[in-house]
């Protein structure tokens, strides 16, 4: 009877040497996503911290309006996108519009009344009529506006002597504040964005961190 010969298998030869058998990995590859994504995070973070802000209070609006935006999403059948466009369309309408109207009325209030501060300073001017003829106090308060305020140079006088600044610097002051009024509008659009994703796959998202 011949022998059968059972043969071994042999290792294949490799370009650096011999194949090694497969071993299982040091990190799960779920460990190795969570890192990656938390290094993502982080580095989006420190090279993006200006919009940090709107995130977080794009995060803190979903978060405080979601039993809402659950009821919206049960009346127009679970459609999300649907459901995230009216509630951003409702928010804007009865929260983002009005403030923006608002602070627009209050800084060109604020910069009519700097130019009639910077014009008093410089010419001077007379107490106006309706605080000259106030009950009891008019007297008094014509002769204080007369002192401190009627004579050219008399404003910037009287914020030197109370603030330590002078009124060109509060003008300039004012104009930045206006300036910055589109990059403000800039956060606020970024905040929007970052609002309608998070009521349309909040959701989604908090699932998957929570596996």
């Amino acid at each position: 009877m011949k022998e059968v010969r059972i043969q071994k298998p042999e290792r294949q030869q490799r370009l650096f040497g011999l194949s090694t058998p497969l071993r299982a990995a040091v990190i799960p590859p779920l460990s190795a996503a969570r890192w990656l994504l938390v290094l993502i995070v982080a580095a989006g973070v420190y090279f993006f911290h200006g919009f940090l802000f709107p995130v977080l209070a794009a995060l803190v609006i979903a978060f405080a309006s979601w039993p809402l935006y659950r009821q919206l999403l049960a009346g127009v059948g679970g459609n999300r996108t649907i459901a995230a466009t009216l509630a951003i369309l409702f928010i804007l309408t009865f929260l983002v519009v009005p403030i923006a109207l608002a602070g627009t009325y209050a800084i060109n209030e604020v910069r009519e009344w700097v130019n009639w501060a910077i014009e008093t300073n410089r010419y001077g001017a007379p107490t106006p009529h309706w605080i000259a003829t106030m009950p009891v106090v008019g007297e008094w308060l014509n002769e204080q506006w007369t002192v401190n305020v009627g004579h050219p140079g008399g404003i910037g006088e009287l914020i030197q002597l109370i603030s330590g600044a002078n009124i060109g610097s509060i003008y300039r002051g004012v104009l930045a504040a206006g300036g910055s009024a589109f990059g403000l509008l800039l956060t606020l659009l970024f905040m929007m964005i970052a609002l309608f994703f998070a009521y349309r796959d909040g959701e989604h998202f908090a699932g998957q961190v929570d596996r």
